[in-house]
């Protein structure tokens, strides 16, 4: 098999999107190019992203970077979710996937299916969080680094 990553030796993955089987992700392409626009904008306040997600404990740092990133890399990397590659060169990493145990992106039974397929990987649930692990529970997040 050629990776799509040669040289990759160890990894270490938090909450990746994953779509198996054309799960689509789930949040749509255009709400996340709209919140770049009004946050490049100046339309988008810190309070506004903790009442939309009110599980973060972080969000100026999110917000102060958001009009940074640019739409067209946001729309190829949201592509490439959907594209299968992760999971054919998945069985060929050594890898520490970590995924929050209420994560609407890698699901309890998307973590089983990792588990099956790379026996060689770590895979490993950070509690009381979702997809956005560091902007959730950072103190877990660091924990497994120290």
């Amino acid at each position: 098999m050629r990776l799509r990553w040669p040289g990759i030796v160890r990894l270490v993955l938090v909450d990746p999107p994953l779509c198996p089987a054309g799960r689509p992700y789930p949040t749509p392409l255009n709400e996340y190019l709209e919140l770049i626009r009004r946050a490049r904008a100046g339309h988008l306040s810190p309070a506004e992203v903790r009442v939309r997600y009110p599980s973060w404990t972080e969000v100026e740092s999110w917000v102060e970077a958001l009009p940074t990133c640019r739409e067209e890399a946001v729309t190829a990397a949201y592509r490439d979710f959907h594209d299968g590659v992760f999971l054919t060169e998945w069985p060929a990493l050594s890898a520490i996937l970590l995924y929050g145990s209420h994560s609407d992106v890698v699901t309890s039974e998307d973590a089983a299916l990792l588990r099956r397929t790379n026996r060689r990987a770590t895979v490993r649930a950070i509690d009381d969080a979702g997809h956005m692990i560091p902007f959730e529970r950072p103190d877990l997040l660091t924990k497994e680094f120290c």
